[in-house]
């Protein structure tokens, strides 16, 4: 077996991993505040290098704070998929955005794409394990069709949703979409 196959088989598995425990865990045994800005600086981060090689800059625009309540490094895992995925399907010299904000007692994180677009099709079934568009191109890129499933299994255990918006030709929009800490929600509304 060579390299390429070696980590394509251990993400297989540290995916698997990720999913069978997200499956048996009770979702809110590790809650505590959680940064939603700062965990999608460290997703990026974490994704520079591929981003270089890829040649597809990613710009990120989040406030300072942006507080849920959750476990830091599912969500930083959510966050690090999309932005992965986004990069593994966007043409080199376009680019991948990255924004966070609060919307009406939620926190929401778009990923956005300049890449091929999805049919309309395939989006009722996008984040449906071992779903993939087109096998051929998701196989030289690794992907098993587990990464998004994740991204939603992460979003349910954090009484969130991820949605997805695309368009061929124009790219695609995934959003996590999470309600914002009851403290801060608390505040909000007596200011």
């Amino acid at each position: 077996m060579n390299r390429i196959e070696l980590e394509r088989l251990d993400g297989l598995v540290e995916n698997l991993l990720a999913l069978a425990g997200l499956q048996t865990a009770k979702g809110h045994e590790r809650r505590a505040p959680v940064n939603l800005a700062e965990v999608c600086r460290r997703a990026v981060e974490e994704l520079d290098p591929l981003a270089a090689l890829a040649k597809v800059p990613v710009e990120l625009e989040v406030p300072s704070e942006l507080i849920v309540s959750g476990d830091a490094l599912a969500l930083q895992r959510a966050v690090r998929n999309l932005v992965e995925n986004a990069l593994r399907h966007t043409p080199a010299g376009e680019k991948v955005v990255v924004r966070a904000s609060p919307h009406d007692g939620e926190a929401r994180v778009h990923v956005i794409d300049s890449g091929v677009g999805m049919a309309p099709e395939h989006l009722p079934r996008l984040l449906e394990r071992f779903y993939r568009i087109d096998t051929a191109r998701n196989r030289a890129h690794g992907g098993a069709g587990l990464g998004l499933s994740i991204v939603k299994a992460i979003a349910e255990s954090h009484d969130g949703q991820v949605e997805v918006e695309s368009v061929v030709g124009s790219g695609s929009t995934f959003t996590i979409r999470l309600p914002l800490s009851e403290e801060i929600t608390r505040e909000a509304g007596a200011s």
